[in-house]
C-alpha cells in the first residue's frame, strides 16, 4: 500500500524560463543595420574601387574653387594664404592635374572642404582615379575614407546587434538556479526573502 506526501504543492512550479519576443521589429532592426552598412560600403567603394581597379598617380593641385551661397564662384590658380572662414556654407573644391598616357588629365577631388581648403596651389599628392572619369581621391587623405568607414562601422554594429536579437528571439532562455529556487519557494507558499541591504557597523 503506497502513500503520497501531503506536503506536495497544490500546483506545479512555474518553469524558470524567459522567451524573448518581438521578432518582427528585430528583423526590421536588422534590415535597417544592413541598409546602413550598404550605404557606408557604397561611400567606401568610391576611393577603394579606384585604388583596386583604376589608376594611382602623382598629381599637383592646379585650381581651387571657392563657392558660397548667394555669391559667384571664385577661382584660385596662384598659391596664397587661405584664412579659415567663419561661414560653414563656404566650400572649397580642389582640382588636380595628372599625366595619363602623355596627356594631362584634370580631376576634381571627390571630397570638398568647408571654411578652409585642405591643399594649396602646386601641392603634390597621390590620387586614385578611373580612366575617363573626372573624379579622383587623395589616397593618403583621411577625408577620402572617413565618411565611408564611419557609416560602415555604425551599420556593422547595428547589423551584428540585429543578428543576435533575431537569433535569440523566441528561443527560451533558462534563468539561473537562484531565480528557479525563488520561483519554487513562491509556488510552495513560502514568503519571499527580505531584500539584501548593506549594513555598516555603528559605534
Amino acid at each position: 500500500m503506497s502513500t503520497t506526501s501531503s506536503h506536495a504543492p497544490a500546483h506545479a512550479p512555474h518553469p524558470a524560463y524567459y522567451t524573448p519576443g518581438y521578432l518582427v521589429p528585430k528583423i526590421i532592426y536588422l534590415i535597417f543595420g544592413l541598409c546602413v552598412l550598404a550605404l557606408g560600403l557604397g561611400y567606401l567603394w568610391e576611393p577603394l574601387g579606384r585604388c583596386l581597379y583604376g589608376n594611382i598617380a602623382d598629381a599637383s593641385v592646379v585650381r581651387i574653387v571657392k563657392t558660397q551661397p548667394g555669391a559667384p564662384a571664385v577661382n584660385f590658380t596662384f598659391r596664397q594664404e587661405f584664412p579659415k572662414e567663419r561661414d560653414w556654407g563656404i566650400v572649397y573644391q580642389h582640382y588636380v592635374n595628372v599625366l595619363q598616357q602623355g596627356k594631362t588629365l584634370q580631376l576634381h577631388l571627390g571630397v570638398d572642404t568647408h571654411q578652409q581648403p585642405d591643399y594649396n596651389i602646386n601641392d603634390h599628392l597621390r590620387v586614385c582615379y578611373y580612366p575617363g572619369n573626372s573624379v579622383g581621391f587623395d589616397v593618403w587623405n583621411l577625408r577620402s575614407w572617413a565618411i565611408g568607414m564611419f557609416i560602415s562601422l555604425i551599420g556593422l554594429i547595428f547589423m551584428m546587434n540585429g543578428v543576435f536579437l533575431v537569433w535569440a528571439a523566441r528561443r527560451p532562455i533558462k534563468l539561473d538556479h537562484e531565480a528557479e529556487d525563488f520561483t519554487k519557494e513562491l509556488d510552495e507558499g513560502h514568503p519571499p526573502p527580505p531584500p539584501m541591504t548593506d549594513t555598516l557597523d555603528k559605534e
